[in-house]
């Protein structure tokens, strides 16, 4: 995974998507998504982006993406996939594993 570091930006074109995201379920009732996006414009690097960072919906962060292509800023692009709670998931987090 490449760290959140602005010298990492630097071999990519401006305005490149650099993914470091997992793959999206197919089913969305399984899980929900959260979306970091780190820039040469970020105040934080390392781990402490991860801690600090807003996070984004799905939405918000593929407008922001768009955004920061159309004005060429390279970012890296992060997600958490959490597991959904409450009536109508499809299991049980509770069950045995």
């Amino acid at each position: 995974m490449i760290r959140p570091n602005k010298n990492k930006l630097a071999p990519y074109s401006p305005g490149e998507s650099i993914w470091q995201a997992t793959s999206i379920h197919p089913n969305p009732r399984f899980f929900k998504y959260r979306w970091q996006i780190y820039t040469a414009d970020s105040p934080w690097e390392g781990p402490e982006f991860f801690e600090k960072a807003p996070r984004f919906s799905i939405y918000e962060a593929m407008t922001l993406i768009e955004k920061l292509r159309d004005t060429a800023q390279t970012h890296i692009v992060y997600n958490q996939r959490l597991p959904r709670s409450g009536p109508g998931v499809p299991f049980d987090p509770e069950s045995e594993r």
